[in-house]
């Protein structure tokens, strides 16, 4: 058994179902191969705040349009596309932090896959409710870094709670 992380920002990736955890045992090892084939020089590109800082909060519809360009992308398109950050920024109110609307639109997409059960109230027909975008646009949450971490970059039972109190 592995000892548990000296920081974690939610559950216990093993409480969230048995697709998680073991995707979480999976990155140790596919970190531990990019480092062996990476040069030591070369850097991820930088998106977003520095690691551990908080994620500025968004506004709930350029979350919610973030979100409907992925899901019309994925509708429209058999293979996997890159969506440009200016066509980002066109989707948004004028001014929007796109990095952290767009990160947290990827948490979004994380917990329908990993959270489906815990998220059921909130997808109808596939299509994921407006409450999950009010609440993930202001809900606390840690920018992600290099290093390996267990759980998600904020807490998961108090954005269920809040999703319950909608």
């Amino acid at each position: 058994m592995l000892p548990p992380p000296p920081r974690s920002c939610g559950p216990d990736p093993q409480s969230l179902g048995p697709d998680f955890g073991s995707l979480a045992r999976l990155l140790s090892p596919i970190h531990a191969a990019i480092r062996k084939f990476a040069p030591e020089e070369t850097q991820a590109p930088r998106f977003g705040g520095e690691a551990g800082e908080s994620v500025p909060e968004v506004d709930p519809d350029d979350l919610k349009a973030i979100w409907q360009i992925g899901e019309e992308l994925q509708a429209n398109h058999s293979a996997a596309k890159a969506v440009g950050v200016e066509v980002m920024k066109q989707a948004c109110k004028p001014g929007a932090n796109i990095e952290a609307t767009w990160y947290r639109s990827s948490v979004i997409w994380v917990l329908t896959h990993v959270a489906q059960q815990q998220l059921a109230p909130w997808l109808r027909d596939g299509k994921v409710a407006d409450p999950v975008f009010r609440v993930m646009a202001s809900i606390p949450m840690e920018w992600v870094g290099s290093e390996v971490k267990q759980g998600l970059p904020f807490n998961v039972e108090e954005f269920l709670r809040r999703l319950n109190e909608r």
